[in-house]
């Protein structure tokens, strides 16, 4: 969001746990897998994949999508947005190394575009959750109203499904 806001991009808003969006279109996606023990060092590959450019032909995705040609009006430079992501995580990744998601947690809720709405979360076992999102806790956790109770939510293979 901060790289967004650099290049001029303003209104995009983010899906728990790690999509991009544009008026509830996706505009990309954020991956992040770790390696290592809790209690000792770790490692992390962060994978950021945008639509920068997408051509006008028929384009076979199943869900609403828009890139930041679109959005801008205008051809984006990536070195430009390359150069913009990589200053800002090498701002952000040393914060989150001392301090956690909790330092983010603010400004992650500023972005969080599916607040309030009711969602089915299909879990790694298979199996489904319907709740309304009430949250993201300090550790990133998706929090949901689930059968009048709240529930947290902190697995890595989550998908939401919007259901209205």
């Amino acid at each position: 969001m901060r790289a967004f806001r650099a290049i001029g991009i303003h209104g995009a808003g983010l899906k728990w746990p790690n999509d991009v969006l544009w008026q509830r279109q996706k505009l990309g996606g954020i991956l992040v897998e770790m390696k290592g023990s809790p209690e000792g060092s770790q490692d992390a590959v962060i994978g950021i994949g945008l639509n920068v450019a997408f051509p006008e032909a028929d384009i076979p995705i199943v869900q609403p999508w828009t890139d930041l040609a679109a959005l801008m009006g205008h051809p984006v430079s990536r070195n430009d947005l390359a150069a913009q992501l990589i200053h800002q995580l090498l701002e952000a990744l040393p914060v989150y190394k001392q301090q956690g998601f909790a330092a983010f947690l603010e400004e992650w809720r500023a972005y969080h575009a599916m607040e309030g709405r009711h969602v089915t979360l299909s879990l790694p076992n298979g199996k489904a959750v319907e709740g309304e999102i009430q949250d993201i806790d300090a550790e990133g956790a998706l929090v949901l109203s689930v059968n009048g109770g709240r529930r947290r939510f902190l697995a890595g293979e989550i998908s939401l499904r919007t259901i209205s």
